[in-house]
């Protein structure tokens, strides 16, 4: 298992990598965009199952509502 600095140093080097446009170190980048339009889905595909086990969800809270 990856730890957490592990994890997030393969998303910010996918992120530069494959979509530089969403890297922190790139100009511009911030604010990002509104609508990524499948930009960056890998990397928030890591970031989803990082953090989806943090989320508390019972019958009134669905993830992805």
């Amino acid at each position: 298992m990856m730890h957490s600095w592990e994890l997030g140093t393969l998303a910010e080097a996918l992120t530069e990598y494959e979509w530089p446009e969403l890297a922190v170190f790139t100009f511009g980048s911030i604010p990002p965009p509104t609508q990524l339009n499948g930009l960056g889905t890998d990397v928030l595909s890591i970031a989803e199952k990082c953090l989806l086990p943090y989320f508390y969800v019972d019958a009134c809270l669905l993830i992805g509502d």
